[in-house]
């Protein structure tokens, strides 16, 4: 059986060109905790394999940057906070956030058009729209 790292890959052929040439070693304690709940393996097994995700413009993946987990998981708190309003005045389309059942993580959708990984990238072209 395929991992969903290598699914991913297999359906996204140039995300494969841009994965680093070593996994990214996170403390994943230290995530939790500063989350409050463990993650997903599928999650782990991405954050260990790519920095954050942009894929076509459309579907920003954040992952856990190593050595900042305490400040992913405040990116990952921020995002659930606000899909959580979201989902309050009946504006998320059904979405709840992680950890509730069938609840997911920081995404984010936009619109610029490229394959892209790395966070500073991504948010030197979307200027005053990160927390």
């Amino acid at each position: 059986m395929l991992s969903r790292v290598r699914e991913l890959e297999r359906v996204l052929p140039a995300l494969r060109a841009a994965r680093p040439v070593r996994d990214r070693e996170i403390d994943w304690s230290a995530y939790a905790e500063a989350l409050g709940t463990d993650v997903p393996r599928d999650f782990k097994e991405l954050s260990e394999a790519y920095p954050t995700i942009e894929i076509d413009g459309f579907l920003l993946v954040n992952t856990v940057t190593p050595g900042e987990e305490a400040e992913s998981a405040a990116v990952a708190i921020g995002a659930a906070d606000a899909l959580e309003s979201l989902a309050e005045d009946d504006m998320a389309h059904r979405y709840v956030p992680y950890p509730q059942p069938g609840g997911c993580s920081a995404v984010r959708i936009r619109v610029p058009v490229t394959l892209s990984t790395g966070a500073r990238a991504v948010r030197n072209r979307m200027p005053g729209r990160w927390s």
